[in-house]
């Protein structure tokens, strides 16, 4: 932000490239069950080390009462939050919607008549990625480590990104999902009525299955509730 008048239409699409590239890594990663494992043999054993040689430290944080996935605790024990390649997907996402909505960026996609960056095309996707893994988060059970566990029978279709929801997340990955969720909901408020209508057959499944889901956080429900009197009201009183 700081050099973005001096940054081109180019450059800002090599950068969205990049974000998009890191996130869609990062949510393959975290979606691969054994490499979570690994992750998981891995961090335990590595705190079980540096307990045993008696590391003291300071658990690091990174602002906003968060705390680092990687650090080591109070007590002198490495940690690696759990479910850390979670965070990792979280955090990539949460970088690449940011320049998405930064003005710069996205008054360049308002301003040309062709989006050359894609911009409005990355927004639709990756907030309904972001909400997809949500629901299918809520929809699946969890194990006391965090890891994604099949439903009873019926908990997926088949589809890809359409597990029926009736489930439920860990408390770590719920926390950790619904302040980006949070973010994507208001993001789609600001998207253009013509570009939210265009879109609307992609983002309506996905908001009715958040209603479905168990046991989601009145923030998200609040913001939810948002976009259904802000964008979907004024669509449905413009067909009476």
């Amino acid at each position: 932000r700081t050099h973005g008048g001096r940054i081109s239409r180019g450059q800002i699409k090599q950068m969205l490239d990049m974000l998009d590239a890191c996130y869609s890594h990062a949510r393959n990663c975290d979606a691969d069950q054994n490499l979570r494992r690994e992750v998981e043999m891995t961090a335990a054993a590595a705190s079980a080390t540096a307990a045993a040689n008696g590391y003291k430290g300071g658990s690091v944080s990174t602002g906003g009462g968060a705390v680092s996935s990687l650090g080591w605790s109070s007590t002198g024990s490495m940690f690696m939050s759990n479910p850390l390649l979670l965070h990792v997907e979280v955090d990539c996402a949460r970088v690449y919607l940011s320049l998405l909505l930064d003005p710069q960026v996205a008054g360049e996609s308002c301003s040309q008549e062709t989006d050359v960056a894609g911009v409005e095309r990355r927004l639709v996707k990756l907030t309904t990625q972001v909400l997809a893994d949500f629901a299918d988060s809520s929809g699946k059970g969890v194990d006391s480590q965090g890891s994604r566990q099949e439903g009873g029978e019926g908990s997926s279709n088949g589809e890809e990104g359409m597990s029926a929801p009736g489930g439920c997340m860990s408390q770590e990955e719920m926390s950790s999902r619904a302040p980006l969720v949070e973010l994507v909901l208001h993001a789609i408020t600001q998207l253009p009525q013509p570009a939210f209508k265009k879109n609307l057959h992609l983002f309506f499944p996905l908001l009715t299955r958040l209603i479905a889901c168990q046991s989601v956080p009145s923030k998200v429900l609040r913001k939810l509730s948002v976009v259904f009197s802000e964008c979907i009201g004024p669509l449905v009183l413009e067909g009476q």
